[in-house]
């Protein structure tokens, strides 16, 4: 029997060296390696790093998969081929609720009259005129259904991946979502199934599964239901987990502001004596502000990878300066990595560092010095937004003599929104700067 084991690190470059460490195996040197990446911006990084390390030689049998396909493959591998289900896209999912609205309004006049209580308020809001024997749809009706029936498929969707808990409670809710849930996971195609079903349940092969190494590398968040899917692959071949963490301390139960204010009104009502209501209050507040407000998604992962018996290797790093600050001594201690700078800490660095040790720095403030690690700019559009990036970058480059333009990366929500603006300014014939896009 195998056992899941995670890396731990707020450097991916430690990531990489413990990857590389793993990757090979004397006994098993023909083996299949699936390589689960988040990004393709990650895949180009990691398989550039094999490609530039000289102690690599040749990466032979590497397989590098991104989620969805890694899910899929896992599926294929541990799931009878009888029982495989199908995870249906977003695009046939709205393709599926737009035909099944349709017909239910199509058949208005022989359905029963409950059925008819149930979606008469769908009805309604897209503006079907309904009578005993026929209903009209007009232009405003048919262009609501369009733009709901794709906006219901993200929802399902996220649903399927997200809302396992959920679900439970809310599928037997008598009302036209979950009839249209139930019309399209159990009663209209009995082949579509999603993952929060599939993989907290899984009916395994009974078989051995030899030859198969599994890396998730820099994976920082997954949903349960398909962590469950990567734990139970862990059972029947190595599975290595190598995962981006901000912070060395356990920080799975630190909360948000809004979380936090919610619990004090939740004990405010209960009427809690005024001395626990001030411990409380000096519990939430011990905490790193920026880590608890941005981190949430990183808190579910933390939370989910603690709970488990996995075997876990911590390798975190931190500039040795900090041994020598004051503010960060009763936070720190001998299991960091300390890394040899010779250059003074930037701001950025105090921001990483107080991160790493969830300091909290609004009970311990002391005064840093300004410097351009951290820049805000102002711009009223997007075109402006990548104007200003432009010239910043070619001072950037210009200022730090080691850095090259393959050395940057530019993250956006949706980069695809910039495309237009990237191509007219790092594109142009004068443009000195190259770039790609990746999604």
């Amino acid at each position: 029997l195998f056992m899941l084991k995670i890396f731990y690190s707020n450097r991916i470059e430690q990531l990489y060296l413990d990857f590389k460490q793993n990757l090979y195996s004397k006994d098993f040197p023909f083996a299949r390696r699936l390589i689960i990446v988040p990004t393709a911006a990650i895949k180009s990084w990691l398989l550039l790093k094999l490609a530039e390390d000289p102690t690599m030689g040749i990466a032979m049998g590497l397989e590098v998969l991104d989620l969805d396909e890694a899910y899929k493959k896992i599926s294929q591998l541990l799931i009878p081929e009888t029982n495989l289900p199908y995870y249906p896209s977003v695009l046939e999912l709205t393709l599926a609720i737009e035909a099944h609205i349709r017909k239910i309004a199509d058949s208005w006049s022989e359905l029963p009259s409950p059925q008819k209580e149930q979606w008469e308020p769908l009805m309604n809001y897209l503006k079907i005129k309904l009578s005993k024997y026929s209903h009209t749809l007009n232009l405003r009706s048919e262009k609501r259904i369009t733009t709901l029936s794709q906006t219901l498929a993200k929802i399902f969707y996220d649903y399927g991946k997200y809302g396992h808990a959920m679900l439970e409670s809310w599928q037997p809710e008598h009302g036209w979502q979950q009839a249209l849930w139930m019309h399209l996971f159990s009663t209209w195609n009995k082949g579509w199934s999603y993952p929060a079903k599939e993989y907290t349940s899984l009916k395994i092969k009974d078989e051995s599964f030899t030859n198969i190494f599994l890396h998730l590398f820099s994976v920082s968040f997954m949903p349960a239901s398909e962590f469950a899917l990567i734990e139970k692959a862990s059972h029947f071949f190595p599975v290595y987990f190598y995962t981006l963490s901000p912070c060395y301390h356990f920080w799975s139960d630190i909360l948000s502001d809004g979380e936090s204010k919610y619990i004090q009104q939740y004990w405010n009502r209960q009427q809690v004596s005024e001395q626990e209501q001030n411990e409380l209050e000096d519990y939430l507040r011990d905490k790193n502000t920026l880590l608890a407000n941005w981190g949430k998604q990183g808190r579910k992962m933390a939370e989910l990878l603690e709970k488990g018996d996995y075997e876990t290797f911590t390798h975190y790093r931190m500039p040795e300066l900090f041994r020598f600050l004051g503010p960060y001594a009763e936070y720190i201690d001998d299991s960091l990595i300390w890394e040899p700078t010779t250059q003074p800490l930037s701001l950025l660095d105090y921001i990483h560092g107080d991160l790493l040790t969830m300091r909290n720095n609004k009970t311990h403030q002391f005064h840093i010095p300004a410097d351009e690690s951290i820049q805000l700019h102002q711009a009223p559009n997007r075109q402006r937004e990548i104007q200003i990036l432009y010239h910043q970058l070619l001072h950037l480059i210009d200022k730090e003599q080691d850095i090259e333009p393959s050395d940057i990366i530019v993250m956006a929500p949706d980069i695809h929104e910039y495309a237009p603006y990237i191509q007219q300014f790092f594109g142009a014939s004068d443009s000195v700067l190259d770039f790609k896009l990746m999604d």
